[in-house]
């Protein structure tokens, strides 16, 4: 994709366009606000996604859970994973059961 920015910043800053540039310089601005909306909207999706997957986690522990510990994505986080820590790993119990293993 890096390949195409040569090709494209030719098109977009044409010789005619000298000194000033305002059309490739609008263009570039537009991409890069487009980036930071992009980036802030993936940040925000992703600590949704966080959130609903630590919900899940102390649902499936039966742990009881309130408002302010909603609120509270530290303190969620922390607790979501004390609850995984626990919970016994692929390999050890692929280990524990597999008949060469024993």
């Amino acid at each position: 994709m890096a390949n195409f920015g040569a090709i494209i910043g030719v098109s977009i800053y044409p010789a005619t366009d000298a000194p000033s540039f305002t059309k490739g310089n609008i263009i570039c601005l537009s991409t890069v606000l487009a980036q930071c909306i992009l980036t802030i909207g993936l940040k925000l999706y992703l600590d949704l996604l966080n959130k609903r997957r630590d919900l899940a986690i102390l649902a499936n522990h039966d742990d009881v859970y309130d408002s302010d510990l909603v609120k509270n994505k530290k303190k969620l986080r922390e607790i979501a994973m004390k609850c995984v820590e626990k919970e016994p790993k692929f390999d050890e119990i692929l280990c524990d059961r597999h008949p060469n293993w024993s």
